[in-house]
């Protein structure tokens, strides 16, 4: 496509003024000669009428941009109280890890002992949930005689547990695998024979157990992401005739961090989808998915822009934009030196200046100034959005003499409304629907929270597909884990 070209100002006629000197003399001369007025001459009609002739010519207007969709974006923080993670902890583990008694140690006798675990430390290690714990061991050895064993020596070995958790995906949407280890910080010496083997041989089984139970927990990230992917393609209705339809195109997660605030810590990350929307009018299945694109490969950034923004785009053909305008401008009377004029007709036209969309308007104007008047304007939403004028219109061209350039502007700007076609309270309960959808599979200790602005139009484009009304819905959204 040829690049926009600037817009140039057109020619503009020169006021034909008809004096009446001449047809004066021409009666005064010729008094009761008909062939003075001639029977080809035009009648002149009352007084003033098109006393300024304006050109018809259109001016060169650059070609108008075409429409790109602005991107759509529904980003949530997932926020876990670090106090609340630990409490979880406390509960599901128990205090006294391990028990065992009279275990054979070959000539040394039987082994006794008892493990228990300390307070969880909890911490991030790089994309890593890291829970530390020190385990405490009592240790007693005896020697069998007969039905009786007589206790000899004893010992505190001491341990550190050490599990890590992957909190971020791959780019496959699977989890990796969890650390754990248990090193002997202490040993176990009882009359000079250690035990520490013992004791190191009884973490690593222990050690093996819990991995294993933490890798059997791993959440199947990529079967609820393709869930709600799959969400995603089905129409949302606004009502009972428009839709939205969503193309998500990327997913991407935060890496996790950890914050202080007001003695609290809290471990976070955050998810987002991104993507387009079109509205479809009339919804022609509401409740039928569309082609469902491949699931993208997880985008892992180092932080997320948070929130809500969803981006509406509403689609007005020009001749319903030009018939609307017109049914607010036809037959405005405008006042003027010249006498009294009226708007006949509005043409509108998309067009660009120094690349940015705008529109062309075209007046046709009758009475004491004829002709088209052609102004170079935007369209903004009014306040409450419900519609949108002509602001800041511009005149094309050279403004003759005769013509009050700015009372038209004003006029144009005044009286030239078009709808929004779109109920915009309609928006938040709109979001909160695709929110709700994305989240439904989530367990049931998280909870979503949205905070929703009221919906408002956001951008109007003059483009060379329609005039745009673009309506944006914003707003806060996270996950909370109770």
């Amino acid at each position: 496509m040829n690049p926009p070209q600037a817009v140039s100002r057109p020619r503009v006629a020169r006021v034909v003024r008809f004096t009446r000197l001449a047809q004066a003399a021409c009666f005064a001369l010729l008094a009761g000669v008909s062939g003075c007025a001639g029977k080809g001459a035009e009648p002149t009609g009352a007084p003033g009428q098109c006393a300024v002739q304006l050109t018809e010519e259109a001016p060169e207007l650059a070609a108008a941009t075409p429409w790109r969709a602005p991107e759509s974006r529904i980003g949530l923080e997932l926020t876990a109280d670090v106090a609340l993670l630990r409490h979880q902890l406390e509960r599901q583990v128990p205090r006294r890890l391990a028990q065992v008694k009279g275990q054979d140690v070959g000539a040394a006798g039987e082994l006794s002992y008892r493990v228990d675990r300390g307070a969880f430390h909890v911490a991030l290690d790089g994309d890593k949930l890291r829970v530390t714990t020190p385990v405490t061991a009592v240790a007693e050895v005896c020697k069998r005689l007969g039905p009786l064993c007589v206790t000899y020596g004893g010992c505190q070995p001491q341990l550190m547990a050490d599990v890590q958790v992957p909190l971020v995906a791959n780019t496959d949407y699977s989890l990796g695998e969890a650390e754990v280890k248990v090193g002997v910080t202490r040993g176990c010496v009882v009359l000079g024979v250690d035990q520490t083997g013992h004791v190191a041989r009884a973490a690593r089984e222990q050690q093996a157990r819990v991995r294993r139970e933490l890798d059997a927990a791993r959440p199947d990230v990529r079967a609820a992401v393709s869930t709600g992917w799959r969400f995603l393609h089905t129409p949302v209705s606004l009502d009972s005739q428009i839709c939205l339809r969503v193309a998500p195109s990327a997913i991407a997660q935060a890496r996790p961090r950890l914050t202080e605030l007001a003695g609290r810590s809290s471990l976070s990350t955050a998810f987002a989808v991104s993507g387009t929307v079109t509205v479809e009018q009339p919804c022609s299945d509401p409740h039928h998915a569309g082609p469902i694109a491949p699931l993208p490969p997880l985008q892992v950034v180092k932080d997320l822009p948070r929130g809500i923004d969803l981006q509406v785009p509403l689609r007005l053909d020009w001749s319903a934009v030009q018939a609307e305008l017109s049914r607010g401008l036809t037959g405005q009377v405008l006042k003027g030196e010249a006498g009294d004029s009226q708007i006949a007709k509005l043409e509108v036209t998309p067009t660009a200046s120094d690349g940015a969309p705008r529109a062309a308007v075209a007046v046709t104007l009758t009475g004491a100034v004829c002709g088209r008047a052609w102004f170079l304007a935007e369209l903004a939403a009014n306040p409450g959005g419900e519609s949108v004028s002509l602001a800041r219109l511009e005149s094309l061209g050279e403004v003759p003499p005769g013509l009050d350039a700015a009372a038209l502007a004003t006029s144009l700007s005044q009286h030239g409304q078009v709808s929004v076609p779109l109920d915009l309270s309609a928006g938040a309960s709109t979001l909160t629907s695709l929110v709700r959808r994305l989240t439904q599979d989530l367990p049931e200790e998280v909870r979503v929270d949205l905070q929703l602005d009221p919906a408002r139009v956001t951008r109007v484009v003059p483009a060379a597909e329609g005039l745009m009304i673009v309506v944006g819905v914003r707003g806060q959204g996270s996950l909370v884990a109770e």
